[in-house]
């Protein structure tokens, strides 16, 4: 069996050889050092604070100051596990406007938990630690071709479900104020399917729940939370016809297949998101590569 993780695709899709550096040969993105929480970082320590809503008892998600408190502590966790009992004074105002941004998150998650809509998974990787699977052809080395299973793996942030309709909601979060929306981020029309994370994440929820419809979503949760220029945190869904997401389904098998074909020759443009420390070693083996040919042509 082969194994990707989700975002793999999007990576494909600009770059096959960025993705041969990143996926295959395991290169790997190294935040700085510093005083600060990288983007990176912040992103995650978010993402862990909001995670503690799905311990809460169902009446407390219902009551905005019972899940902020649930935020905060979440928020305290991540802190003492990452960053210990000092907090550097840059830190301190990076966790300030964390707090801020949570309490917004706050009042969101309340107003949809009185709309009826319930936490059934959070941080979910699908049964068996896989959220999806496809059927490709595989040929290694000149031997004869065997059918095999490529693996998709992934963490989905939350999978709501409405209490009347049934209708399931595939969430991601995204914190900051950059983030495109969820359409512009996964299909353009010049190129097509530039990013399939989302409509992968549908497959896999849908094929657990197939008697409900299945949205998926952001839900953003901008720098600047409230007052008279602030955002509002919000569910964002993606506007996609099941025909839009059979598409996206034909794309996803056809980028399966040329994973497994080792189809890694294509350049492509290395996308917007690749860390400059993983462009960096790209770029010494690429030069490793070229001197190693003309060594053999000499």
């Amino acid at each position: 069996m082969i194994r990707v993780p989700v975002t793999a695709f999007k990576d494909y899709i600009h770059s096959p050889r960025y993705f041969y550096y990143k996926h295959v040969l395991g290169l790997r993105e190294r935040e700085e050092e510093g005083w600060e929480i990288g983007a990176l970082g912040f992103g995650t320590m978010i993402h862990e604070a909001i995670e503690a809503i799905s311990t809460m008892a169902e009446g407390d998600r219902l009551v905005e100051d019972r899940v902020g408190e649930a935020l905060n502590a979440g928020l305290e966790r991540w802190v003492r596990k990452h960053i210990g009992g000092s907090v550097p004074r840059p830190v301190e105002l990076q966790l300030q406007a964390a707090r801020r941004r949570l309490g917004a998150v706050a009042a969101w998650q309340a107003r949809e938990a009185r709309a009826g809509w319930r936490v059934l998974h959070s941080e979910w990787k699908g049964v068996g630690d896989v959220l999806t699977r496809f059927d490709v052809e595989y040929r290694y080395k000149q031997r004869e071709t065997t059918r095999q299973t490529l693996l998709v793996t992934g963490r989905i942030d939350r999978v709501d479900v409405h209490a009347e309709t049934g209708d399931l909601r595939v969430i991601d979060f995204k914190a900051g104020d950059n983030t495109a929306r969820v359409d512009l981020a996964h299909y353009s029309s010049a190129r097509g399917w530039i990013d399939l994370q989302l409509p992968l994440y549908v497959r896999g929820v849908a094929a657990l729940h197939p008697k409900g419809a299945v949205h998926a979503g952001y839900v953003c949760i901008p720098a600047s939370v409230g007052g008279d220029v602030g955002g509002e945190v919000k569910f964002e869904a993606a506007t996609w016809e099941k025909s839009s997401l059979a598409d996206a389904d034909t794309r996803a098998q056809e980028i399966a297949q040329a994973m497994a074909n080792r189809e890694f020759e294509a350049e492509g443009d290395v996308p917007s998101h690749a860390g400059a420390s993983l462009v960096r070693l790209m770029g010494m083996f690429d030069r490793d590569n070229a001197d190693a040919a003309d060594e053999v042509d000499e």
